[in-house]
């Protein structure tokens, strides 16, 4: 599927439909918001502890320390990186920088299902671009070309292995293209992150976020990991202060914390599970995804979404309308959406 700039921004507005959007669920079904069980995110509803943050972070303009840089080149095994207000940040300046190198005439290819703002943002900078089910050959990747991948897939939890992308990276460098690798959700399958070795490459781009594992979306970091020359671009483009001083504190803490980290790591996996037994149990069809979501396929995704909300369970339905996301929840959660889909299926809803 061929995409061209000059459509109707209809994907590229910025109400792009995303989980997480839990006011919009409060004021069209009208029930309180403290009445809403939300699951339309694969943010991990198990936070990293926030609550002993110095007040002198608060004072204080922000200033990485040491300390800092330590804790994330240690718990992402690589030197070179950007730390930004989210990876969110880095979607939006990364088009607009490619064209600035003077490669506006770029195909661009981008996965067909996945988040879209990575989409909104290279049609947004005018580019054309190809949506792709599986990446593309060496034969279709001109010169100049740029690759997103979202590695897993959000929504579809598809993975690719480290080495297909790496050998994706060397293709694109002998064509002078870009591969850029959303990793948000890669903490699901880390032997698989390319992460290392982004600074082996003239133009590859990582993308990590702290949101997804560490719950902690509303801190607002992500880093970016690539060449000089890219961190350099960025961190020009984003100017001083891209994360506040309370985040820098807390965000040093949680890369340092490996014992929290591995008991995270073990109660998104059984919490996963378990949401998937149920969901298979409900549905009777297969629940894939990864610690922190899980999909299913239902030809009523419309009809189930709408009945759920009218509970206060909010998910997320797939931009085509072909299935539902979950997100993992405790156990108290998971028995209130048993409880629900079971009345969907007494009512036959």
């Amino acid at each position: 599927m061929v995409g061209k700039p000059n459509q109707k921004k209809q994907e590229t507005q910025s109400k792009l439909i995303h989980g997480g959007q839990l006011n919009q669920q409060v004021r069209h079904y009208n029930i309180p918001r403290e009445h809403w069980l939300d699951l339309s995110t694969g943010i991990s509803p198990f936070s990293y502890p926030s609550d002993q943050i110095p007040k002198d972070s608060w004072q204080r303009l922000p200033e990485r320390s040491v300390e800092f840089d330590l804790a994330v080149t240690g718990y992402y095994q690589t030197q070179q990186f950007v730390a930004c207000h989210g990876s969110q940040a880095a979607i939006q300046w990364i088009p607009t920088l490619w064209a600035s190198l003077g490669n506006s005439g770029s195909k661009i290819w981008l996965p067909k299902v996945g988040y879209k703002e990575h989409q909104n943002y290279w049609q947004q900078a005018n580019f054309d671009y190809c949506l792709y089910s599986d990446l593309p050959s060496p034969q279709q990747l001109q010169q100049h070309s740029v690759v997103v991948v979202i590695n897993p897939n959000n929504p579809s939890a598809k993975t690719f292995s480290q080495q297909r992308l790496l050998t994706l990276a060397k293709q694109l460098e002998q064509k002078c293209g870009l591969l850029v690798v959303d990793e948000a959700f890669i903490e699901s399958s880390i032997e698989q992150s390319i992460t290392p070795f982004a600074c082996e490459f003239e133009n590859l781009i990582v993308l990590r976020s702290i949101g997804k594992f560490f719950g902690l979306a509303g801190a607002r970091v992500g880093f970016v990991f690539s060449s000089a020359k890219w961190l350099d671009l960025l961190e020009s483009a984003m100017g001083q202060w891209p994360v506040s001083g309370p985040a820098l504190w807390l965000i040093e803490r949680a890369l340092k914390d490996t014992l929290w980290q591995r008991q995270q790591f073990q109660t998104l996996t059984q919490q996963s599970q378990k949401l998937a037994g149920l969901l298979e149990q409900q549905f009777k069809s297969e629940a894939r995804g990864t610690i922190l979501f899980r999909v299913i396929s239902s030809a009523k995704a419309s009809r189930i979404f709408d009945a759920l909300c009218r509970q206060g369970i909010y998910v997320r339905l797939l931009d085509d309308l072909s299935g539902l996301r979950f997100g993992v929840t405790d156990d108290a959660g998971l028995e209130r959406l048993r409880l629900a889909l079971e009345h969907i299926n007494d009512h036959g809803e």
